[in-house]
């Protein structure tokens, strides 16, 4: 996959395109900074004077087994690679990527997170209308932004557990160049069924209508694998699926994440991504990650079985409704008007215990948050102080 100086090109034509975004809206008539994630240690603990050590993080969603034995083991070991330039294409990675989905490397492209992958995506296609049902990953909207389309959202309704209106979503297929779907989507938990994605796959072709298919969190649902659209998208066609080896092999600090799409659209894509992405710790790590099985089986059946004893308390606890979820998170609403998300946060931060505050997503408002699923010691700690905070509401 060689690469030519077009990136450069393209930037500076995405940012020209992009400055009426800013200047017309500035984000809606927020400010430009980047969006609100979980997972910020170095903030709370400058925030609320909290050492590092005693922070309990429920506020991104990563395996709390760590990564496994032999990915520290690995990454230990490629220290000596550090003096010498990764290997921009990836070939190792990706020929080893490719061998377990059983498809052509070339369907691949690696990336320094999906999120990467994401603003790559909205920056060489620069889709004029992206089609979001939302609340959902808010980086999809901020990468459209940021390339200078358009965002047409559709609001899933908490009545109905955050599942996505199929009907509305074909109907307004004709309005956009571009729809993401996030499965099972963040922050709701909701798992679109196959029978709905196959409707839109065809819908999406016979508009012309790229479809991007977020499977980040697929990992963690009994039988994801079976579930994984990365064999449709690697025919030629206009899907793209999104992975990443963040969340359930516990590497955020290291960022890695792939595509699978038709091998023309993935080469397209590549051409333009800056060289150097992947740097040689994170391949070696994602290497070393494919081969431990029993880990990501482990992982799943644990968090599996401690995502139903931790909703069934949830549920327990006055003020709270957790909604279901095929992921490794809880979203719950708070119901008391004694106190909203933002209190709460600020309230468990003090405890030395990091939640999500869901008002920062489009198409939630102040009255929700989201949890990870951790060990039952952990989750028991956070049961613990919830309760200790609303009954002295």
């Amino acid at each position: 996959m060689r690469r030519t100086n077009s990136y450069a090109a393209v930037t500076k034509d995405a940012a020209q395109r992009s400055k009426w975004t800013f200047q017309e809206a500035v984000f809606f008539g927020g400010d430009v900074s980047r969006p609100i994630h979980g997972g910020n240690i170095r903030k709370v603990q400058d925030n609320y004077g909290l050492d590092k050590s005693t922070i309990l993080d429920f506020s991104a969603s990563i395996s709390p087994f760590g990564p496994p034995r032999g990915v520290k083991e690995v990454i230990k070991k490629s220290i000596d690679a550090l003096p010498n330039y990764p290997d921009s294409d990836c070939l190792e990675l990706r020929q080893a990527i490719a061998e377990y989905w059983e498809i052509d490397p070339d369907n691949l492209l690696v990336g320094n997170g999906s999120t990467e992958l994401i603003h790559l995506i909205t920056r060489v296609l620069t889709p004029k209308q992206a089609l979001i049902p939302i609340p959902t990953f808010t980086e999809y909207e901020d990468a459209v932004r940021l390339a200078g389309g358009r965002c047409l959202f559709i609001k899933a309704r908490p009545d109905k557990d955050f599942s996505w209106p199929m009907e509305t979503i074909l109907g307004r297929l004709d309005q956009a160049d571009i729809l993401f779907l996030c499965t099972p989507n963040s922050p709701t938990g909701y798992l679109m069924p196959e029978a709905d994605i196959y409707n839109i796959i065809h819908a999406c072709k016979k508009h012309k209508i790229v479809l991007v298919i977020d499977e980040t969190f697929l990992d963690f649902v009994d039988g994801g694998g079976q579930r994984s659209f990365v064999n449709l998208a690697a025919r030629p066609s206009n899907i793209i699926v999104l992975r990443s080896f963040t969340k359930l092999y516990a590497l955020p600090g290291l960022r890695l994440g792939y595509l699978v799409g038709g091998k023309t659209l993935v080469r397209k894509l590549s051409r333009m991504q800056p060289p150097w992405m992947v740097n040689a710790l994170a391949q070696a790590a994602g290497l070393e990650a494919l081969k431990d099985r029993p880990y990501a089986t482990q992982t799943v059946v644990q968090l599996n079985l401690e995502k139903e004893w931790l909703i069934a308390e949830l549920s327990k606890t006055p003020g709270l409704l957790p909604y279901p979820s095929a992921a490794n998170f809880i979203l719950c609403r708070i119901a008391t008007k004694k106190i909203d998300s933002e209190a709460l946060t600020d309230e468990m931060a003090h405890k030395g215990i990091l939640i999500r505050n869901c008002s920062t997503y489009q198409g939630l408002d102040k009255h929700f948050i989201r949890v990870a699923v951790r060990t039952r010691e952990e989750n028991a700690r956070l049961i613990s102080s919830l309760r200790e905070v609303l009954n002295g509401l």
